[in-house]
């Protein structure tokens, strides 16, 4: 039972820790995305989230929003994914090589699915909602798909 409840201390730990350096990423990745379509603004960051405000709305265009809503998530997603695949394929089912790449598959799916939400808000809001709670889902199934076979049985 010990053990257990240690591993699960270190999961969402680790998993908290990870979350919250994707927040000032993500919203780095707008801000680059911004920069590199000319258009002025900054990002402002709270206690554990963060959003990024353009400076004159009115001069944007769809496209340009549309390209910078979907930088931060697509940019989270491919530096995790890069983590994520080095973790996978170097892991030798050691107790933390297995947390640490679960978690980063949990998060690569779920920016890569909160990326698209971000995208399609300008069209249908209720859909973004919808996509963030696909990619939460989704990440959790495929980390179990991927690792809970392993981490089952470590835990045993």
């Amino acid at each position: 039972m010990t053990k257990i409840i240690l591993k699960l201390v270190t999961i969402v730990t680790q998993a908290v820790v990870y979350f919250l350096m994707t927040t000032s990423l993500h919203e780095q990745f707008h801000m680059i995305a911004a920069n590199n379509l000319g258009v002025p603004g900054h990002v402002l960051f709270r206690l554990s989230w963060g959003f990024f405000v353009y400076e004159n709305p009115q001069m944007l265009t769809t496209l340009q929003d549309v390209i910078i809503g979907l930088a931060g998530g697509f940019g989270v997603a491919a530096v995790f994914g890069i983590l994520w695949t080095i973790q996978h394929w170097q892991g030798h089912d050691s107790e933390n090589e297995l947390d640490t790449a679960a978690i980063f598959a949990i998060i690569v799916i779920f920016q890569f699915f909160y990326a698209i939400s971000e995208g399609i808000e300008l069209w249908a809001p209720w859909l973004g909602v919808y996509a963030q709670l696909v990619g939460i889902l989704c990440g959790v199934f495929i980390m179990f798909k991927l690792y809970g076979a392993r981490l089952a049985k470590w835990i045993e």
